[in-house]
């Protein structure tokens, strides 16, 4: 099965990974693979793991996205002001956001798995892939209903910037924070 699922993911490698379709598929036969591994091995991928979950849920609640909202939330236990917590997370968050780990771990996996790594390696084709990957999650909020942070979605303005809501909850209020992420030079930036 394990090798079946590779050949899949080689041909599609090879075909270039430039529709939705074709990322979610992606991410989908990576999860099968790794769904047949040890969990040492899973462990070596849960940012690859948690993302290829992320993408496959409408609504993700449970445990790997209750452990990123919580380690946020986290963040955010001495500040009160919503302004403060915006800034924390476009500082302290922008590894999540930007696909930094989630690169790193698609690199190792394919690497290791003897299959092509040009997807993370090249600028054009990893930066197209984000893109994609943004708008399979639009449709797929990150959801925890007893933390400070109570969701992260991605969303898309009237002036079709990608935003990144960020929704908190406090003892007096429920209030969210949104960042812009812009493209430029093939890459995403905060505005």
């Amino acid at each position: 099965m394990k090798v079946a699922i590779l050949t899949k993911i080689s041909q599609l490698l090879n075909e270039g990974v430039d529709t939705e379709p074709k990322a979610l598929y992606l991410l989908a036969e990576t999860r099968k693979y790794l769904e047949g591994c040890s969990q040492v091995e899973k462990d070596k991928y849960t940012n690859l793991y948690f993302y290829c979950n992320w993408a496959l849920h409408i609504r993700l609640t449970r445990s790997p996205a209750v452990k990123i909202l919580d380690r946020f939330g986290s963040r955010f236990s001495n500040t009160n002001g919503l302004k403060e917590m915006s800034d924390i997370f476009k500082k302290q968050g922008k590894d999540f956001y930007y696909f930094v780990d989630l690169k790193k771990e698609l690199h190792s996996f394919l690497e290791s798995s003897g299959l092509s790594t040009e997807l993370a390696d090249s600028g054009k084709k990893w930066f197209n892939f984000k893109k994609l990957l943004v708008e399979i999650l639009m449709d797929c909020p990150l959801v925890n209903d007893r933390g400070k942070v109570r969701s992260f979605s991605y969303e898309r303005g009237e002036d079709k910037q990608i935003r990144f809501r960020v929704e908190i909850s406090e003892i007096r209020r429920l209030g969210s924070f949104k960042i812009t992420l812009k493209e430029k030079n093939k890459t995403f930036y905060i505005s």
